[in-house]
Order: structure tokens, then C-alpha cells, then sequence
């Protein structure tokens, strides 16, 4: 076992059934990939932030570990990230990107979509 802390933060955000359910498929992803690569045996922290604004929705996943590969240049290659890209792209119509801030200490996943209107059937 190793101690990993756990933080959410950021607006509420309101999206419909169909979206929730593409977006809790990436963040579980995103979250698994911290902790099977992101992490070291030590633990860490991951963080996970949301923000809304008038047209957007933009969600991280950071962690501090120091096992990070360096972002790929263009898509994804891993088969979970592929997965991610795909889910965000085709089903959010939004965009995803792997961001090593310039700390060097923290790794950003970061989804952003456009923020729908709900209606009363979702």
C-alpha cells in the first residue's frame, strides 16, 4: 500500500446523461494512469480540477510523481490514452492534451469540451 491524497476542486458542472457517462469513463482512465504510471511506490497526489466558463468545460487530472514519460508529439500512444482521445474527441467533440507543467514536477491531463445546454430529457 502507499498513501496517495486526493483532491477535487473547481466549479459544478452539469452536464447531460450521455456526457457524464464519457466523461467518468475518461476520468477513471486518466485516474488509473496516475496511479499505474504516474506515481511512485513512495505515493503522491492527484488532483483533479474542473472549470466553466461561458462556453467551455475544462477538466485536469495532475499528479506529482516522478515516473512521467515525456508527452507525446502528436496523438496518444498507449492504448488507455488512445481510448481517452478518442472518447473526448468523437463523443465530447472537445479536445485532450498531456501538459508536463513547467515545474517539471506535475503532469496535466487536461479534457476540455463544449459546455450543451440541458434539456429536461437528459
Amino acid at each position: 500500500d502507499r498513501p496517495v491524497k486526493f483532491a477535487i476542486t473547481g466549479d459544478a458542472v452539469r452536464v447531460g446523461s450521455r456526457d457524464a457517462t464519457v466523461l467518468a469513463l475518461v476520468i477513471n482512465e486518466l485516474i488509473s494512469n496516475s496511479l499505474t504510471h504516474g506515481l511512485s511506490a513512495e505515493g503522491g497526489r492527484v488532483e483533479i480540477a474542473a472549470l466553466l466558463t461561458d462556453t467551455m468545460v475544462t477538466v485536469d487530472v495532475r499528479d506529482d510523481g516522478p515516473t512521467h514519460p515525456p508527452p507525446p508529439t502528436s496523438h496518444s500512444s498507449g492504448l488507455g490514452l488512445q481510448i481517452i482521445e478518442t472518447l473526448v474527441n468523437e463523443d465530447l467533440g472537445g479536445s485532450f492534451q498531456l501538459i508536463r507543467e513547467e515545474s517539471g514536477q506535475w503532469m496535466c491531463a487536461r479534457v476540455q469540451f463544449p459546455q450543451r445546454v440541458i434539456t429536461d430529457d437528459e
